[in-house]
């Protein structure tokens, strides 16, 4: 059993009087005595320079606990020169204030005085001592601090070493936290059990370097998450005003630890991105600004940097983007109710905002069961740079791109794979991938490698391998890459050779009229990618080059073996190719269970995709091979968002006309899937990418095969539109 002394001050005051002279005191007037007072004793000869017994004292005595404690009995032991020894134990009958007085004490220097006592129940103990004179015919006024001990109850932890004001004491074990770890925003129920003599006049007070308490100054209170990660809640103990003349004890406390998540069980993260021209080199962007256009030349802005209009500089300079911030939002997947919101820093990793195939967003347990959210950003570049997501990855990776030659061989900025863990903590892996273009999505798969999917080839690379005059080759660091994790601190952390490999990397269809064989490196144009069954599917959607389908890997390639690895066609999903305009044109895959299959498409296909296919596609898999059952529009194809307006003025109506990310979770209870997405649109502005969009919701029947049995099923709102935002990456937490 593990205890710990609870400390309370005393004050004892001793009156010394020698004959013939009045008592400068509150105490009674006390007598000459030529002996000892009845009852005590005196041992040792008289104390130098006292020339008789005539010439001595007597010392009176006054005890209170300061709890109320009573105390039967006081102890006293008075020694002094010559070996002067007076000593006797005085009975106070139950009594809460002591009075006694001492006589015979001859008058002399360098005496001392040790009293003690215990109170009725035997639970405090007190003792002091202290030194004084005395002279003849005098009255002396000794005052003696007593501290009291009391044992505190048994808390079953380690103890806290400090007593706290006025001696109370507080153990580690006293406080309760309940639960120890939830959300931003949610709370903790926090409560304190001290001890002290004085019980009944603790006080308490609650700390912590972020939070927020109820009641800061109770036994018992609400300690809420407002910033993310580990927080020590700290808890002071006071006994109340110690007794007059009393020095304060040091001050007593103990701590709890407990955690602020950023992620919230079952709740829905949304990554996202808000315009801004006040920073970088789109602050001072204006109509014939030099903007990237050709390998040798530049060309003149047409429009300065509002959010309206700043994206008609995309008709002049086809690598035209603005970087912006990052936010990652938690939010109730039901009500939209925002949970947390995380910016993820500026100077580590932005986005390109008109970029609609980034911030793919990937929620996934790794093997030790830590819980992450993995997207790719661009590291360095800040927020208000220009043309991002079509430079270099490397400086001087590609002469012939149009963006270094406006900006510069060190214009180039790295893929960076970020992973977010559930306490907010980022971590980042650079890459040399996806110069040119842009890195859209990766996730950390089982076998711990992350997979990423992205473009590159923003030049005139014509062949593959290294003769075509840029390094890192850009036709073979781009459409699926395995990655080794680094998982630095920062993004400028070193990349190491060969941690990266691009899986079957010379893919080149040649489906085009003639048989003309496309672009290097344009066939593998990947952007939704998931994880099922050991394998990986991953999506092509845009780009006049290959097919735009669903495609797979299997089993989950290495960075060794990925030059090895094969990706093929999922059987069943189309194979027309992509220079007609595309039949489909998929984004993300959500997999329900072996069998059933969720795709979402953009629709910005031919005909037949925007009419027949846009929107949430079913696919099924029968006898090997996956059929489409039927895609989910009402509500959703055609809704027009108005009336979108803010500092810049007014936006062109926007026009839903598909879906891009996409995420679920399977209601077993009811047998249903909920998906989650986000909108793909069309206006009249100058990218759509930067058109405000949403992110929708929809419930479907598991079992369902044909739109009969889900004729009820609608589409809904959750997020959106917001001027000047737009909506990437959705994750649900399981």
């Amino acid at each position: 059993m593990r205890t710990k002394n609870i400390q309370s001050i005393l004050r004892t005051s001793a009156i010394i009087t020698g004959c013939g002279l009045a008592a400068a005191s509150a105490l009674p007037q006390v007598g000459c005595s030529s002996g000892a007072p009845r009852g005590e004793s005196s041992v040792g000869s008289p104390a130098s320079g006292a020339g008789s017994h005539a010439e001595v004292g007597q010392v009176g005595f006054n005890l209170t606990l300061p709890g109320g404690e009573t105390v039967n009995t006081v102890n006293y032991s008075i020694t002094g020169p010559n070996g002067f020894t007076l000593s006797n134990s005085v009975p106070v009958q139950n009594s809460t204030t002591i009075t006694f007085l001492v006589g015979g004490i001859p008058a002399g220097s360098n005496y001392s005085v040790t009293i003690s006592g215990t109170s009725a129940d035997g639970t405090v103990t007190c003792s002091g001592s202290a030194t004084f004179s005395v002279v003849a015919h005098t009255t002396t006024t000794v005052t003696d601090t007593l501290q009291c001990n009391a044992t505190g109850g048994e808390a079953g932890a380690v103890s806290v070493t400090a007593p706290t004001y006025a001696c109370a004491s507080i153990f580690q074990g006293s406080i309760s936290a309940s639960p120890t770890e939830t959300v931003l925003g949610g709370t903790i129920a926090l409560a304190a059990a001290g001890a002290a003599v004085n019980a009944s006049a603790l006080t308490y007070t609650w700390s912590a370097p972020s939070g927020t308490f109820s009641a800061a100054s109770s036994a018992s209170t609400n300690f809420t998450c407002t910033t993310p990660g580990p927080v020590t809640v700290t808890v002071t103990v006071g006994d109340g005003p110690v007794p007059d003349g009393a020095s304060p004890c040091p001050a007593a406390s103990a701590t709890v630890a407990v955690t602020c998540d950023v992620l919230n069980p079952s709740s829905l993260v949304v990554s996202s991105s808000t315009y801004s021209a006040s920073q970088g080199a789109v602050a001072s962007l204006a109509v014939g600004t030099a903007l990237p256009d050709t390998a040798t030349a530049t060309i003149p802005a047409v429009a300065g940097n509002d959010y309206v209009n700043v994206w008609n500089n995309d008709s002049a300079d086809g690598s035209f983007g603005v970087t912006s911030a990052i936010q990652l939002t938690d939010i109730d997947p039901s009500s939209g109710h925002v949970f947390s919101t995380l910016s993820v820093p500026t100077n580590q990793v932005v986005t390109s905002f008109s970029s609609k195939s980034e911030l793919g967003l990937h929620y996934v347990v790794d093997s030790s069961g830590a819980a992450h959210i993995v997207f790719v950003g661009y590291a360095g570049a800040g927020v208000g740079a220009l043309d991002v997501s079509n430079s270099d990855a490397v400086p001087g990776q590609d002469p012939t791109n149009p963006v270094t030659f406006a900006f510069g061989p060190t214009y180039a900025f790295a893929r960076t794979i970020v992973s977010m863990d559930a306490l907010g903590n980022l971590s980042y892996t650079p890459t040399i991938d996806y110069g040119g273009n842009n890195g859209r999505s990766a996730l950390l798969g089982a076998s711990g490698l992350y997979y990423t999917v992205g473009n590159a080839n923003n030049g005139n690379a014509k062949t593959f391998g290294s003769g075509n005059g840029t390094n890192p080759d850009v036709t073979e660091t781009t459409g699926l890459e395995v990655v080794t994790p680094i998982n630095g601190s920062t993004s400028n952390v070193a990349i190491p050779a060969n941690n990266s490999a691009e899986v079957d990397p010379l893919i080149q269809y040649t489906l085009t009229d003639g048989g003309k064989a496309d672009k290097p490196g344009k066939d593998d144009n990947y952007r939704g990618v998931t994880e099922y069954g050991g394998a990986l599917y991953f999506t092509k959607g845009s780009g006049s080059n290959g097919i735009d389908t669903v495609y797979t890997v299997a089993p989950e390639p290495t960075v060794a073996n990925a030059a090895s690895a094969t990706i093929t066609v999922v059987p069943g999903f189309p194979t027309d190719p992509a220079s007609t305009g595309g039949n489909f044109t998929p984004f993300a895959v959500f997999f329900a269970n072996s069998t059933t299959m969720y795709v979402t498409d953009e629709g910005t296909g031919n005909s037949t995709d925007t009419s027949s296919h846009a929107g949430l596609e079913k696919w099924s898999l029968v006898n090997g091979t996956w059929q489409l059952d039927y895609v989910l529009t009402s509500g959703l194809i055609g809704t027009v968002d108005s009336n979108l307006t803010g500092s810049d003025g007014p936006w062109p109506n926007v026009t839903t006309i598909g879906l891009r990310n996409l995420t679920g979770v399977v209601n077993v209870a009811t047998n249903t899937v909920t998906l989650w997405a986000t909108t793909s649109t069309s206006s009249t502005s100058g990218d759509n990418g930067a058109d405000p969009n949403k992110v929708v919701t929809i419930t479907d029947q598991l079992g369902a095969t044909t739109l009969t049995g889900v004729a009820s099923e609608s589409f809904s709102v959750l997020v959106g539109p917001t001027y000047g935002t737009v909506y990437r990456g959705v994750a649900h937490v399981n």
